[in-house]
């Protein structure tokens, strides 16, 4: 009798455990599907579209930044464009796009490019479309220094960040 009734016990978690996974899988798709309607708002000022990072911060750091940093990564007009924006010369706006989103670095545990980073790819945005803010010119000003730093002392990124914050801070905004 006791085998039986564990062997219904067990059924019975079996059946729950399949349930909450069916849920979930639904949930994951409604939230990918949510994704899809706010992933371009028409910026009627500049009349383009601006691809707008999501609030929740677990939709911006697993489903919206990897792609949102494919896209920066195919795209072949935004150093041209963040460089009429700015002011800044064409060729540093290239090195620093290389160094966020193609470069290996020396990470804390491997070697790899960067992890993507939602304010950094909502960022990038703000500045190909010259919608930028001040924070955002600062993000260049740090990943410069911290670029040319890394090279020129061939050191890892923990060090050369340490030492970009210190001289060309950045934080996300608030």
């Amino acid at each position: 009798m006791g085998k039986l009734k564990s062997l219904n016990t067990i059924s019975k978690v079996a059946k729950q455990e399949q349930t909450l996974a069916t849920h979930f899988a639904q949930e994951s798709k409604d939230i990918k599907d949510s994704l899809s309607p706010i992933s371009k708002i028409f910026n009627k000022t500049k009349k383009t579209f601006r691809r707008v990072r999501p609030l929740d911060d677990y939709q911006a750091e697993i489903l919206w930044a990897p792609k949102e940093y494919e896209l920066i990564r195919k795209c072949q007009t935004d150093i041209k464009k963040i460089a009429k924006n700015t002011g800044w010369p064409e060729f540093r706006i290239k090195r620093i796009k290389k160094h966020i989103f193609y470069d290996s670095h020396i990470l804390d545990t491997s070697i790899d490019k960067f992890h993507t980073d939602p304010e950094i790819a909502a960022a990038w945005n703000r500045l190909r479309l010259g919608d930028f803010i001040r924070n955002d010119i600062k993000l260049l000003e740090h990943e410069y220094f911290e670029s040319k730093f890394e090279r020129l002392y061939k050191t890892n990124y923990r060090i050369a960040h340490s030492k970009a914050y210190t001289r060309r801070d950045w934080d996300p905004p608030k």
